[in-house]
């Protein structure tokens, strides 16, 4: 069975948080799998349309790869059901 290495995203707009600091805001149009061959492949969102990304008209659309974080959850963090 395929696996999930990573997202893939792109950069859509930026903006200042509360703290002033300049953000990305993402968009996550797909993500990296593994067969089970352990190539890799891509499955891309069916409604992305790469033409509305913004970006520059001389310049290619760049897509960023975030591996996903691992998820852990601790007993503490498990709400008690009375």
């Amino acid at each position: 069975m395929a696996q999930k290495k990573a997202d893939l995203c792109v950069a859509i707009d930026t903006y200042k948080d509360r703290n002033g600091e300049d953000k990305t805001q993402w968009e996550n149009i797909g993500v990296e799998m593994a067969g089970e061959d352990g190539k890799s492949f891509f499955l891309l969102k069916p409604w992305i349309n790469l033409a509305g990304i913004p970006h520059d008209a001389s310049k290619h659309i760049i897509v960023y790869r975030f591996t996903p974080r691992p998820t852990t959850v601790s007993s503490s963090e498990i709400p008690e059901v009375y």
